[in-house]
């Protein structure tokens, strides 16, 4: 079911610390790759990398991977941004939970390794290795994860709850495709498909809320927008 984004479940933002949110959002970029690898690990690969994506769980406030079957049994790997706790899904429901607070990528690699393996797949198939590269960061050098400016985790977020019920929304609307986070660029967005020839996509990356469309016959424009609804004004999304 598509999410759905009104006033009354808009998070507030502070755009007064957008600037302040660039460890947070570097460290939640290399904590959703453990979701990414799901993908990458045991499911068949795509052409667009599609595989390799995640949606937002509102109920968990959590990035989920793609499902996975074992023993008949779905299995997904989700990311709770907010205080980076990674979440192993067993139908649904929350079979383990492994903090990474503390933890280097190694340790929680091999923490998650034996989870999946606990679920019924071979946790020896789980690989790290990605075929993209991310922006530097100290975590990926063997340093661990550290959430101790917690207020800026949940401040980014809100941010992906807001653009997920939003996106969720101009879903339901224009029938565009899926609200995805892909884990390259770790943007999360949608695409329509405009006949005859052309398409407009919206998400949410580095710079804020935006659009772009793009036709066979036309350059693609792009423009950034304050996206909340107007009762939530206060919480408008930064240029």
């Amino acid at each position: 079911m598509a999410n759905t984004s009104t006033a009354t479940d808009w998070a507030a933002l502070d755009p007064s610390r957008v600037k302040q949110l660039t460890d947070a959002r570097l460290q939640v970029h290399y904590a959703a790759q453990f979701a990414a690898a799901v993908g990458i690990s045991y499911l068949a690969a795509r052409p667009d990398d599609s595989h390799t994506n995640m949606d937002w769980d509102p109920r968990l406030e959590a990035l989920r991977s793609r499902e996975l079957r074992a023993l008949s049994h779905a299995v997904r790997v989700a990311l709770r941004p907010r205080d980076l706790t990674l979440f192993v899904l067993l139908d649904g429901a929350i079979g383990q939970q492994i903090p990474l607070h503390g933890s280097t990528i190694g340790q929680v690699e091999s923490t998650l390794r034996a989870a999946l393996a606990a679920c019924g797949l071979d946790g020896r198939r789980l690989t790290m290795r990605r075929h993209y590269n991310l922006p530097s960061h100290p975590v990926a050098g063997g340093d661990a994860f550290d959430t101790t400016r917690r207020e800026e985790f949940v401040e980014l977020a809100r941010w992906f709850g807001n653009a997920a019920g939003i996106l969720g929304e101009l879903r339901t609307r224009t029938g565009s495709s899926e609200v995805r986070c892909w884990p390259h660029h770790f943007d999360i967005a949608t695409l329509a498909t405009i006949p005859p020839s052309g398409s407009c996509g919206a998400g949410m990356g580095r710079r804020g809320i935006s659009s772009a469309c793009r036709s066979r016959s036309a350059r693609p424009s792009r423009r950034f927008t304050t996206a909340p609804p107007r009762k939530a004004s206060a919480a408008a999304t930064p240029r």
